[in-house]
C-alpha cells in the first residue's frame, strides 16, 4: 500500500471525526490516517456487513478498511472498551457442564 496516495470516503472522515475525536478538516483526517497506516499491521480481507470485500489494517484499536485496490480509506472503527467477562462466564458454564 501507498499510504502518500490514499484517498478518504466522506463517509470514513464522518467517522474518524466521531470515533477518534479529531477536530480537523478533510486533509488533517488523511493526514492523521496516513500517519497510523504506516505502522499498520494488514490483517487481509474481509467482508463487511453488507457483503462487500475490504481490506483491513489494525493498529492498537483502530482498524482501516480500505478498498480492495487499496487506495481508498472506506471507514474506520475505534474499539474503545474490550471486556472479556461474557467469554469467562461462558467458560465457567461450560466447565461446570461437563463436570456435572
Amino acid at each position: 500500500m501507498d499510504v502518500n496516495n490514499l484517498k478518504l470516503t466522506n463517509h470514513a472522515y464522518q467517522r474518524i471525526k466521531e470515533r477518534f475525536n479529531l477536530n480537523c478538516d478533510k486533509e488533517g483526517a488523511l493526514n492523521y490516517c496516513k500517519g497510523r497506516l504506516k505502522n499498520a499491521e494488514r490483517i487481509g480481507i474481509i467482508v463487511s456487513n453488507e457483503g462487500e470485500e475490504n481490506v483491513l489494517y489494525a493498529i492498537g484499536r483502530e482498524a482501516y478498511y480500505l478498498l480492495l485496490d487499496e487506495t481508498t480509506i472506506k471507514t474506520v472503527t475505534k474499539n474503545v472498551k474490550i471486556t472479556y467477562e461474557p467469554i469467562k462466564e461462558k467458560n465457567k458454564r461450560n466447565t461446570y457442564e461437563r463436570i456435572a
